[in-house]
């Protein structure tokens, strides 16, 4: 049996194929979650075929094996504390398929018996011990039939795997998982031929049903841009939400609430704000019904507990500490300088300090998809709007503030990330985890340049879905590491401003947002095209089987227009792969 130095054993993760750069990542904040020390020690498929010790191929950091694993691998081994830890995991994650106490592995048959022979537990291999074998391949055409099962059984009992019990496949008390791994020419796995693994499982996938009773087609409030069920779940398990740890979880843009769904499935205390007042306040009504239909209907339809709050307001003007930021705010356009002088008066700014630490760890974690101008735009409330009102004008005129609606500006995306770093560090307890998305440029070596930043907050997890070859997004996590300091967040905000100004000044300068749209218009214009020749094609289907004879000039001008669209859009995956 193969242990580390801390007396962890060694398991197999069994992930499932999709969504793969999240695999690793939401297992780690589970892990984590159930009491494991992070980094986690991943060992090295490669290695572990290589003879070496268990000490030697243990990687103290995930990214070391990086270049080693291939992504298409299903399968990856890590050093664990216990069985117990083991199955908490695989019942939260939803991305795994088996977590496996490793007994042996090879790469042909009698590799695989003698490892299984060394690594066996006899524990469980006792008479009481009812089993089930189960026989789970990747990239092999292999089958679950007994006569497969037996085939594998014939291999490993003699000498190896010598069960004294009897077979149970309804209710086994153990089951036993036999997998086989072969890398092909089309699915390059990292290695050549097969991989060949034995052992006792300890955990298996549970949540499917977490995700039939998500599922966005039986809901019925439903918005655009409603979260899929299964990227709530694991936005949910990056920031650790647990109903034990107290604390509501907060989504800033809420919606329809899918993401605060998904935490009320797990238990937690939810609360969010939204900007749109026809999302929270007036929803729809069911055609078929007449009944109207809002946010509170779907936790109602699920028998969820009610959000605490959800408030009609956005991140800039947070209800929850405005008189707090707004005086920060002005505090700090006031400062032109670094040092601040008489500007900062150390009384006002340990008063502002004490108000906030009141709202510090309100919040066991921020989960957010904020709209970032490409399917939405941003917008944020401003006090008077164009015609810049201010308060007194509204008394004067009258208008009451019970039923009025502030107006709304744009609201670029590099403020909606300053102000969700503002809120996570103000709001969050220290080990509370924001995760949020942003677009990504997939062909981008170095996308932790476009993260925000501050002093409290670390990036600890970041993991890219694709949309296209192109462009996609990116789910960044954070955890505070420190608590809320005002002098070190007023540093921040100063530095913020000074390098938006720079950037500003530079003509060529695009930000994250205004980079990815041009991938996105690019792919667009690039389906137009080929819809364009798809509808070419199909008429000339239709004229052969007509009949219909063309000139010469006809069919010339044809083939330049099919040419001239081809070197468009090989122009336009050039300039993805350039940029």
């Amino acid at each position: 049996m193969r242990t580390d130095e801390n007396g962890g054993r060694l398991y197999l993760v069994y992930f499932h194929t999709k969504l793969l750069d999240f695999r690793e990542q939401e297992f780690e904040a589970i892990a984590n979650l159930c009491g494991c020390t992070l980094p986690l020690k991943w060992v090295s498929i490669r290695s572990s075929f290589g003879g070496r010790s268990g000490d030697d191929d243990a990687h103290s950091s995930r990214c070391e094996n990086e270049e080693e694993e291939s992504t298409f691998n299903p399968i990856r081994l890590v050093y664990l504390p216990s069985d117990v830890v083991a199955e908490k995991i695989a019942s939260r994650t939803s991305l795994v398929k088996y977590i496996v106490h490793l007994w042996g592995s090879g790469t042909n048959d009698e590799e695989l018996k003698t490892s299984v022979r060394k690594g066996k537990d006899e524990a469980w291999l006792d008479q009481s011990m009812t089993y089930k074998l189960t026989c789970c391949d990747f990239g092999a055409t292999r089958s679950n039939e007994k006569s497969e099962v037996m085939r594998r059984l014939s291999n490993l009992v003699p000498g190896a795997f010598e069960p004294r019990s009897k077979v149970s496949l309804d209710q086994p008390r153990v089951e036993f998982l036999s997998m086989e791994v072969k890398s092909t020419v089309q699915i390059d796995l990292g290695f050549e031929g097969v991989r060949m693994f034995f052992g006792r499982v300890v955990g298996k996938d549970k949540s499917r049903k977490h995700l039939n009773l998500l599922d966005l087609k039986k809901r019925r409030y439903l918005g655009p841009t409603s979260m899929e069920a299964h990227m709530s779940l694991i936005m949910c398990n990056m920031i650790k939400a647990e109903r034990e740890r107290g604390g509501p979880v907060l989504d800033p843009f809420c919606g329809t609430g899918s993401v605060l769904l998904a935490a009320a499935e797990l238990g937690c205390f939810t609360c969010g704000f939204e900007i749109d007042p026809r999302v929270l306040e007036f929803g729809k009504v069911d055609a078929k019904t007449g009944q109207k239909l809002d946010v509170i209907t779907n936790f109602k339809d699920y028998g969820f507990n009610k959000p605490i709050f959800l408030i009609r307001g956005d991140v800039h003007k947070s209800p929850l500490l405005k008189v707090v930021e707004d005086e920060v705010e002005s505090r700090c356009r006031i400062s032109g300088s670094s040092d601040g002088g008489e500007k900062f008066a150390p009384l006002d700014l340990e008063k502002i300090e004490k108000r906030i630490k009141q709202m510090e760890g309100a919040f066991q974690g921020i989960v957010a998809d904020p709209p970032y101008g490409i399917r939405e735009r941003g917008r944020k409330s401003q006090f008077g709007g164009k015609r810049g009102k201010t308060e007194q004008d509204m008394i004067n005129i009258g208008e009451r503030f019970d039923n009025h609606i502030p107006s709304t500006v744009n609201y670029p995306l590099s403020e909606i990330m300053d102000d969700l770093m503002d809120l996570s560090a103000k709001t969050l307890p220290v080990g509370g985890r924001t995760c949020f998305f942003l677009p990504a440029d997939v062909q981008q070596t170095n996308p932790e340049t476009d993260f925000p930043s501050h002093p409290c907050l670390r990036v600890v997890a970041h993991s890219l879905q694709n949309f296209s070859p192109t462009w996609g997004r990116r789910l960044v996590t954070y955890e505070k590491i420190e608590p809320f300091d005002i002098h070190k967040h007023l540093d921040n905000v100063r530095t913020r401003e000074h390098l938006r100004r720079v950037l500003e000044q530079d003509v060529n300068y695009l930000d994250l947002t205004e980079r990815v749209k041009k991938f996105v218009f690019a792919d667009e214009k690039s389906n137009e095209r080929k819809k364009i020749q798809r509808d070419i094609i199909r008429r000339a289907c239709k004229e052969h089987r007509e009949g219909v004879t063309l000139d010469r000039e006809t069919i010339l001008e044809r083939r330049e227009r099919a040419k001239s669209l081809k070197e468009k859009d090989q122009g336009l995956k050039n300039r993805g792969k350039k940029t």
